[in-house]
């Protein structure tokens, strides 16, 4: 690798061991995270979990105690907000209630442009995020989707070298939050802008991220791509965030096998684990199969509920002898057959298995 290589290889942003206290309470503790050029990243976790801190220390809104950020190369640990060259978009908007829809994008530009130079930007911009013709409202006048759009466009004026988004879509009914979101997403990639956003909505992060920051009690537990945290979480707590997980209390048999409380045992990668271990089995709703689609020995079931989701049919059943609950996920088509009281056959695919210490979070 040559020495351009290398430098373009760098994350543009760069978080070291950032910690923040407020008071006796460490909402932070020891956060490293990179963020590469032109992608979307989001942090997510429940509430208190310290990620809107951290989007406020990452724009200079908050200061960090301990730690380093660095944008470009640049230490911006202690710089200014102003000076960071970063657009915010709050979750209420914050839109000037008097200004017009252009005056309040235009409000973003640095001072010294031209007129002429003013009018070209916010032009492209309203173009841009699909508001041509909007221009001499006031945002009473718009709706909430609306008004989402012009506060990125004022984030956008300036340019920045990174896009900080808290919560933009959280204001919004579920339907239009679906629809914005894939604007969204196409936005930033049409534009090529470092964006790191904060969510509650996990279906949301999967959607838009190119990388999720998962945290829990002001720490990252794990960083990905979406499809590396739904399908290969590291520990309990990501697996149950992020979509939904059965979790069942087995022990290792022996190497490659695994057996349930109720003494049923199939194969799964065990690894390195010991038989006679503890563990907790787990499996996605989606992931198990019923036995007419699959092959080994199947595990008898009996429904005990059934939810419409629309095109699916979640099915909550019981393994009778050990009482454990487990939900699985089939086509419409095939979950009304099922019945409440009726039994069903159901496979564990090894493949599809995932492995956490007993008790573990």
């Amino acid at each position: 690798m040559n020495a351009h290589q290398a430098i373009a290889a760098e994350p543009l942003l760069k978080l070291t061991g950032i910690s923040k206290r407020f008071g006796h309470q460490d909402v932070l503790k020891d956060v490293t995270l990179d963020v590469e050029a032109g992608s979307f990243t989001c942090l997510v976790g429940p509430s208190g979990c310290g990620k809107t801190t951290l989007l406020r220390v990452l724009c200079g809104l908050e200061t960090t105690e301990q730690g380093a950020i660095l944008c470009g190369g640049r230490d911006i640990t202690f710089s200014s907000a102003a000076s960071r060259n970063m657009g915010l978009v709050f979750q209420s908007y914050a839109l000037f209630p008097n200004l017009t829809v252009a005056r309040n994008i235009a409000y973003g530009l640095p001072r010294g442009w031209s007129r002429r130079q003013i009018q070209d930007r916010v032009d492209a911009l309203l173009d841009t995020v699909g508001l041509a013709g909007f221009a001499k409202r006031k945002p009473e006048e718009l709706s909430g989707g609306q008004q989402q759009r012009v506060a990125i466009a004022r984030a956008l004026a300036p340019e920045p070298s990174v896009l900080l988004l808290d919560e933009p879509l959280s204001a919004l009914d579920a339907q239009l939050r679906v629809q914005l979101r894939s604007e969204l997403k196409s936005l930033q990639q049409r534009l090529g802008v470092t964006t790191v956003m904060v969510t509650h909505d996990q279906s949301e992060a999967l959607a838009v991220a190119d990388r999720i920051a998962l945290m829990e009690q002001g720490r990252i537990v794990q960083a990905g791509s979406p499809f590396e945290l739904y399908c290969h979480p590291k520990s309990r707590f990501v697996a149950n965030f992020l979509g939904r997980m059965n979790f069942l209390a087995a022990k290792v048999l022996a190497a490659g096998v695994v057996q349930l409380a109720s003494g049923f045992s199939f194969p799964a990668d065990t690894g390195p684990i010991l038989p006679g271990v503890d563990i907790d089995l787990g499996i996605r709703p989606e992931d198990v199969a019923l036995a007419e689609d699959g092959a080994g020995v199947a595990l008898t079931l009996r429904v005990q509920r059934r939810e419409f989701l629309g095109s699916t049919m979640r099915l909550e059943a019981v393994e009778p002898q050990s009482g454990a609950m487990l939900a699985l996920d089939l086509p419409q088509r095939l979950g009304r057959s099922h019945i409440e009281g009726a039994e069903l056959q159901i496979f564990l695919p090894a493949s599809r298995l995932h492995i956490f210490p007993a008790g573990a979070r």
